[in-house]
């Protein structure tokens, strides 16, 4: 059946003539997809086929780059950058801080009266407000809402 996408629907008869539309529709495009899907998945194949080696040797010349600038810091002078005929490389001191086990940590904190190195996070709990009555809502400026969610099922015809 054909269906025209820009003319509104106004009666059940037309929402059922757009699913079968939409079934329609989505099996031509499974049935071009399983055409396509074997050349699909030779040129997926030859390409990796073709770019793993390239990809390998990009990752080892980037990794040989990184390990020379990190052993010559003091070449940059200062600098973020250092400008080179066939480019530049940057470089940015981060630190950061690795905790094996976050838990632990917060308890040997508190334990230390260390509490400006620990946040608490306070979160209001959705499943449990949901039960609060109309008057308490309002008080915490709430209020429940019910979604609407449509799914659509369309009959896929047979090939």
């Amino acid at each position: 059946m054909q269906h025209n996408p820009k003319k509104p629907l106004k009666t059940w008869g037309d929402v059922n003539g757009a699913l079968e539309a939409l079934g329609e529709l989505g099996a031509r495009r499974d049935a071009l997809e399983c055409q396509l899907r074997p050349e699909i998945d030779r040129l997926t194949a030859d390409l990796l086929s073709e770019t793993e080696p390239i990809d390998a040797q990009i990752e080892a010349i980037e990794k040989q780059v990184r390990d020379f600038v990190t052993w010559h810091l003091d070449d940059f002078g200062g600098a973020k950058t250092k400008n080179l005929a066939a480019g530049s490389v940057s470089v940015r001191k981060a630190t950061r801080v690795d905790i094996k086990d976050e838990a632990e940590a917060v308890d040997a904190l508190l334990e230390m009266g260390l509490t400006n190195c620990v946040q608490v996070t306070y979160k209001p709990v959705k499943a449990a407000i949901k039960n609060l009555g109309k008057g308490d809502l309002i008080c915490i400026g709430a209020s429940i809402c019910d979604d609407i969610k449509v799914t659509l099922k369309p009959l896929i015809p047979k090939a």
